[in-house]
């Protein structure tokens, strides 16, 4: 007999998750490390601000600010402390969020269908061939 001691049957419950988002993927550390970015921000410049919607370029900037920083080696963003990838991450976020949202910005400058096929193969790690070269 099992005198002083709590049994517990070995039943579960069901709970059909069939076709949801498997949240439990997501990173907890980094999710944490971008809501210290986002309370961050928040003092700085309001909470929320950033639904108000802000041009991608000065997102797409500061995000090759703190790519820049990590090549250069630096781990933890000096203003606040945090780390620079947060930082990307949250910045990602925005631009997530506000492109597909009503709140879309769009860069100043829209390459043509040529600069774009140009661009996807430079990314690709195919070599530039001039136009000139190539008639």
């Amino acid at each position: 007999m099992n005198k002083g001691k709590l049994v517990r049957p070995h039943l579960q419950g069901t709970k059909l998750n069939s076709g949801k988002r498997n949240m439990h993927l997501l990173s907890p550390i980094a999710l944490a490390l971008v809501s210290q970015v986002l309370d961050f921000g928040a003092e700085k410049y309001g909470e929320n601000n950033w639904r108000k919607g802000i041009h991608i370029d000065k997102l797409l900037d500061a995000i090759e600010r703190h790519t820049m920083a990590m090549k250069g080696g630096e781990i933890v963003d000096r203003e606040t402390g945090l780390p620079h990838a947060a930082h990307i991450m949250t910045e990602a976020m925005f631009i997530v969020e506000l492109e597909t949202s009503n709140k879309r910005t769009r860069p100043a400058y829209i390459y043509t269908q040529e600069q774009q096929d140009l661009l996807a193969s430079l990314l690709a790690n195919k070599h530039y061939r001039s136009p000139e070269k190539t008639k």
